[in-house]
This record gives C-alpha cells, structure tokens and sequence, in this order.
C-alpha cells in the first residue's frame, strides 16, 4: 500500500516535470560535464537499477531512461534547463521512490 502510494506520487511529479520540459535549443554532450550526472548513475547502479543516457531525435534534449524502479521509463532535460538540478533531482525522486524492482 505505502508503495502503491509512492508511485502514485512519483508517477505525478514525474509526468508534471514531462510537461515543463520544452524543448530550447540543442543539448550538447561535448559540453556536458556534470557530477550530479555521475551521482545520479552511481545511486541507480548501487541498488541494482540501470540507465541509458541520450538525447531526443530532435536533439532539444537530453532523454534519461531509468530501469529498475516499477515500469521502465525516460526523463527529458530540455537544453534550457539545468542539467545538474535536473539530475538532483531525479535521484532524489528516485531515493523517494524506495527500492528496486
């Protein structure tokens, strides 16, 4: 039940930050250096999950596919948007979120 409950309230932030995610321009990997990324892909690797790293065919954003955490699902980061806040955040949503499945 606490479970169902999470991922009702992951399922809702998650599609709410899907909605503010608006394409600004063109990510770049070649400038992409980012700790929080590395922390982000440490924390789903440490507790068994996995992540796929890419960007959308547009290229306006970065795509950020999580497996391990209910149904597989991608994040996007827009090109305006921070990329390591984005991170932050998504790894604290995922700690949130609880155990691997």
């Amino acid at each position: 039940m606490a479970n169902e409950k999470r991922q009702v309230g992951r399922d809702k932030r998650l599609a709410e930050r899907r909605n503010e995610h608006r394409s600004r321009g063109k990510v770049d990997f070649v400038q992409l250096q980012s700790a929080e990324l590395f922390a982000l892909t440490s924390y789903i690797i440490e507790v068994g999950g996995a992540i796929r790293i890419g960007s959308t065919r547009d290229g306006g954003a970065y795509a950020i596919g999580i497996y391990g955490f209910g149904e597989p699902f991608t994040e996007y980061c827009g090109a305006a948007e921070s990329f390591p806040d984005f991170c932050d955040q998504l790894r604290s949503d995922l700690m949130d979120f609880g155990e691997v499945r």
